[in-house]
């Protein structure tokens, strides 16, 4: 038997590449946002008359471009401990002593504002540290209304102790 061998010429290999470089760079021109449209004031005045008029020459300002705002990589970690089973149980002392420990530990990023806030509830069982975050994130929300507004908080749970909170700030950058 005869083995064939069918050799792809290499000047179709280049052709291949261009046509599939082509390609991509119509699927990337095809996902760029695009600009809206904004009619000229002697356009809309056309428009709505039906005859042109004369217009002001309008100032045009320079928009002032802000630097985007973004999220820092590095949290600010308070952690304490609490007593679980009173919390849970809604126990006015202890939800007292907590908002207190939350305006104190708060009071240091006094002004900033919060992009993430992870809460971890420290409980050998999960849904207790589940129900333990929950519980800490609405007094944090009650106790620090500036720096959660408009920020992106959730509860985790930590299986790795017990009766602890561990809170993670991650602040907004300017």
């Amino acid at each position: 038997m005869r083995a064939s061998s069918r050799a792809v010429p290499l000047p179709l290999v280049g052709w291949l590449f261009a046509d599939l470089m082509l390609l991509l760079a119509i699927v990337g021109f095809g996902q760029a946002p695009t600009m809206p449209h904004k009619p000229s004031p002697s356009a809309t005045a056309v428009a709505a008359t039906g005859t042109p008029k004369a217009t002001a020459p309008t100032k045009t300002t320079p928009k002032v471009t802000q630097r985007p705002i973004g999220v820092s990589q590095n949290a600010i970690v308070v952690a304490f401990p609490v007593p679980t089973a009173k919390l849970l149980a809604h126990d006015t002392k202890a939800v007292h002593d907590l908002d207190a420990r939350l305006r104190k530990e708060m009071a240091r990023i006094k002004g900033q504002r919060a992009g993430i806030v992870l809460t971890f509830g420290v409980d050998p069982d999960d849904a207790r540290a589940l129900a333990l975050s929950h519980v800490v994130n609405e007094r944090l929300r009650r106790q620090a209304p500036a720096l959660t507004q408009g920020a992106l908080v959730r509860d985790f749970v930590s299986l790795s102790g017990s009766n602890a909170i561990k809170i993670e700030v991650y602040l907004f950058t300017k």
